[in-house]
Parts: structure tokens; sequence; C-alpha cells
């Protein structure tokens, strides 16, 4: 269990500062930090290995979870500074290496998180995470508002990340997380980052442990949305039922009660759909026009069910024994045919008070708008040169981009006519055993179907037209 006292952070924060840590993180993923906090385990090693950054077994500990060699260790961060990380419940001793107990840390526009390894690397302990960074809770911290001596709400808290950030502008930050062991990690990240004057972190389930007097400025949230059958073990930083909904809409319904005149809530979620709308947006409509809210829904992103679907399988499975895959699959089916749903919709709603002026829900969507349906017509003569390893694309005798085989042999089922399903149909067999769809089989030959249709779309190769 890991122990919160300033020995014991201050001692974490001189170990960065002693390996230039953010520094070093910095360089090998970029300016900006990382755009997604989790990367391929040995393609980042080998990069590692490669640049002999100095530190090498402070820097594979700390960043990705590697055992080092105690003697090793010993000569980059002193042996005293190691027996305090081991004091502090972060790191542990076995035979003569210093390993850590799932706890790595990340920096993201200069805070620093400590949170569990990805579930998916080799060196992960517990694949049943409680604290966890994922792609959607960078997405909510991009859209974070600085607004000085702003009172903040984050709920659902996770590591603190959005807390964190809220903080360089704000006069107070109250996170809130129902997870115990979560909230450890939190307070910690608090301290590390030396913001325990304004950020308030609460242990309880959402609103319970805000007072009804307490309105804030901004209330941010990133709930669990993974729809999953009630039964079965499934880390609840991820578990929203079976609908997906659970926690969202208990969010939404008591957003009024603490938001401030002029306040802004932003709530990142996935939500379930069919090809022409979000089904949650019927409840948040009724909502808006109740309470007299203006609600920008942003879709981001929208993929097939089916390919949602085995990667929530492959999850899921690392958590039950004697887990049958094709049952789960048939089950989690029959609760997406009920009802009518294709596509799962990554959003982020921005709702704010309306007083009455535009309430309602308004969609902005940036997402692939192909689907399974779609057929195509091209907007002018296309030809395609052998071009080595790859293929030249040409539009009217004119270059417009490189191509591999896997794209042209979509294009020329287009020129044919096919619809997206029937190309995937037609091509599967031939790219099945490509390792990037392996894992996930037709459902992820599919999505790049879709990826590469929407690229042509955008290059004026092709548009889409409407199906009889």
């Amino acid at each position: 269990m890991i122990r919160i006292d300033e020995k014991y952070v201050k001692n974490l924060n001189n170990i960065l500062e002693k390996i230039d840590y953010i520094y070093i993180l910095k360089n090998i993923r970029g300016i900006w930090d990382f755009t997604d906090p989790w990367f391929d385990f040995d393609d980042m090693l080998s990069v590692l290995e490669y640049l002999k950054i100095p530190n090498q077994e402070s820097i594979k500990l700390l960043y990705m979870g590697i055992p080092a060699n105690l003697s090793e260790l010993s000569k980059e961060l002193g042996k005293k500074s190691i027996d305090i990380m081991i004091e502090s419940g972060i790191w542990n001793y076995d035979d003569g290496f210093v390993k850590t107990n799932n706890l790595i840390v990340l920096a993201y526009q200069g805070i620093k998180i400590l949170t569990e390894i990805n579930p998916h690397f080799n060196t992960c302990i517990n694949r049943n995470t409680n604290v966890y960074i994922g792609m959607d809770s960078l997405r909510l911290a991009e859209n974070i508002q600085f607004k000085r001596n702003s009172t903040v709400l984050d709920l659902c808290s996770g590591t603190g990340i959005q807390g964190l950030l809220a903080a360089r502008s704000a006069k107070k930050v109250v996170s809130v997380e129902i997870n115990p062991v979560t909230v450890k990690v939190t307070k910690f990240n608090v301290a590390l980052n030396e913001l325990n004057d304004l950020i308030d972190v609460r242990l309880g389930d959402l609103y319970t442990v805000i007072k009804a007097s307490e309105k804030f400025d901004f209330i941010y949230a990133n709930p669990p949305f993974i729809p999953m059958i009630d039964d079965l073990e499934y880390p609840i930083c991820g578990t929203g039922g079976e609908d997906g909904l659970k926690v969202l809409k208990r969010i939404v319904e008591q957003l009024d009660r603490h938001l401030k005149d002029g306040g802004q809530s932003i709530i990142f979620s996935q939500c379930l759909g069919d090809a022409k709308q979000v089904f949650f947006n019927e409840f948040i409509e009724e909502y808006s026009q109740k309470f007299k809210y203006r609600v920008n829904c942003v879709i981001k992103e929208r993929i097939p069910y089916e390919f949602q679907l085995e990667l929530l399988t492959e999850l899921t499975s690392k958590f039950n024994k004697n887990f049958d895959k094709i049952s789960f699959k048939s089950k989690m089916k029959d609760i997406y045919n009920s009802m009518g749903a294709t596509y799962l919709y990554t959003l982020l709603y921005k709702c704010s008070k309306s007083n009455g002026v535009d309430a309602g829900v308004c969609i902005l969507n940036q997402s692939n708008q192909w689907d399974l349906d779609s057929k195509s017509e091209f907007l002018n003569t296309v030809s395609i040169n052998e071009d080595k390893s790859s293929f030249e694309l040409n539009l009217n005798d004119n270059r417009v981009g490189f191509i591999d085989s896997e794209a042209k042999d979509i294009i020329a089922l287009l020129l044919e006519g096919y619809k997206v399903a029937e190309i995937a149909d037609e091509l599967y067999d031939k790219y099945k055993n490509d390792k990037k769809y392996l894992k996930y089989k037709k459902a992820a030959f599919i999505c790049s179907i879709l990826d590469t249709c929407s690229k042509l779309e955008q290059l004026g190769v092709i548009r889409q037209v409407e199906v009889i």
C-alpha cells in the first residue's frame, strides 16, 4: 500500500530531479509530452537502449516498470533514496533487484503523475487496475479551462490529472473518487506537484461528498463508460453498466445543483448509438430543455461496435478465470442489438447554463462519417503508379500522395462500386495475417477501410454517395 508522507514525496521528487526525468521523457516523447500516454513496449525499450540515455536503470524502472539491478540502481540514485522508495510502498526488493509495485511515473504538461502500469504491458503486476491514464483522460485534459480564481469540481478523478491541471489557475479544486486505493494515489500526486493548499481530495460517490451549498465554476468528469455485463469482473475505473451510462446519467442529473450561473461542465465519455445518432443525446436534450442548458456535443470518433467488442473481450478475459469469449460476445451482442446499437461514439459534452437562450443540444461531428453501407464516387481521373515498396496516387495526372498495397486494393474495389462491407469481405483473407489485424481480426480491418476512405475523401479523390 502506498504511503503518503512528506518524506516519501520529497524523496521521489529529488530522484526525478536528479536524473532529469521530465526532461528525458519530453525528449523521448516529443514537445507535446504525449498524445497517447501509452506506447509500444518493445519499441520504446529499443529507443532507450539505442539513445544510451544516462541513468538507464532508473528510467526503465520509473517509466516502464522494468526491474532494476540493485547494484546499478544504487550507483545512479544512492542506496538511501532506494530504501525510502521501498518504505513508501512504490518499490520493493526482490533477490538483487528493485521492482515496482505496479506503479510508474508519467509527465504531462509539466505535471508529474504516479499511476499504475498499462494492463497490456508485460511488466504489469495487477491487470485489474485501480489507477489508470488512458486516451479519455487526455482528451478531457486538453479541454481544461484556465480561469483565474475559479472553483473546480473534478468527478471520477482517477490519478487527479484534471484537477492538477485546473489548479494552475483555480483558487479551489475538489477532486472526488470512489475507489480508496485510487484516492491514496491522487493525494500522493497532489503532494508530488506541491498543490496540497489548492486541491481537496475526497473519497466518495460523485456528489454525495459535496455539500448542497457548494457550487463551482467548472465541473469536469471522466466517468466509467464501458458497457459491461453486471456479473463479470472489470476494473471499477471502466465499468458503466450494461449500456455504459450508469454513472454518466447520475453526473448529468445533478449538474444544475452544483454549477454556478455562467459555469460550464465538460464531460468525456463513450456512448452507444446507430449510424445516425448517439442514443444518450435524447436524455441530455430533455435535461437541457428542462434546466435551460446549452450543450455542445463534440463527437471525436465513431467506430463499429464489433471493433469495440473485440477490444472489450480481450481485456475482460484478463480479469475473469474460465472466461468464455464466445459466450461473452453473444451476450454483449444481444444487449447491443436490443438497443439498436451499431456504433460506439467517443465524445465530449460541454454544458453551459443558457438562461433560456439557445437551450438544447448542438452537435459538432468531427468523426469519420463513412460506414459499412457507404459507397463512393470518384471526383476526377485516378491512376496508381508503382514506386518501389509503395504506390503513387495521382489525381488528373497530379500526384496527391503515396499509398500501400492495402489502400491500392481498396481503391480498386471502390472504383468497381463496392460498399465498405463488401470490400472487407473481398479483401480480408488477403490481409488477415497482417500483425495489426491478428488480435482484433476483421473488425480492425473494417476500421482500417473506413479510415482509408476518410483520408481519400480529405484528399479530394472520392466522396460518399447515398445508397438507395
